[in-house]
């Protein structure tokens, strides 16, 4: 069985991540925008919840490469240097907001950090809008 390789520490700077090459090779840059995506995506896959800004549900073109940036999210430096995400979303009548904030929190901070092997500082969920999901209204 091969043996797991941990990626090197982090260093966050202007462009986000800098990945340093342990073989000499150069380095590794993740931009602000593709953590944007990445936690633009994550909102996607949770239930009950879309990004502010887009529109009734979700549609896959809001979140892809060359667009403009995501709407409603955010991705800053925090205090301790590290970067904090935040999310502006809707939630779909009668979901129960709080569970469904928290695990959507965890969600983002889970996938961004497996993606991206950066540690985020913290991942703060705003709820701007309900919106009625007929999809979901129908299999009731």
């Amino acid at each position: 069985m091969a043996e797991k390789t941990e990626a090197p520490k982090v260093e966050v700077g202007e462009h986000l991540a800098l990945f340093p090459s342990e073989q000499g090779l150069g380095s590794i840059l993740i931009s602000p925008d593709v953590v944007a995506r990445i936690a633009g995506l994550a909102v996607a896959e949770i239930e009950g919840v879309s990004l502010a800004g887009t529109g009734r549900g979700f549609s896959i073109a809001n979140i892809l490469p060359g667009k403009e940036p995501v709407k409603g999210i955010h991705v800053q430096k925090g205090e301790t240097a590290r970067y904090s995400i935040i999310a502006e979303v809707r939630m779909a009548y009668n979901t129960p907001m709080w569970e469904t904030a928290q695990r959507l929190q965890r969600h983002i901070k889970d996938t961004v950090e497996r993606m991206t092997n950066m540690e985020l500082e913290a991942v703060d969920i705003r709820i701007v809008d309900i919106f009625i999901d007929r999809d979901r209204e129908v299999e009731d």
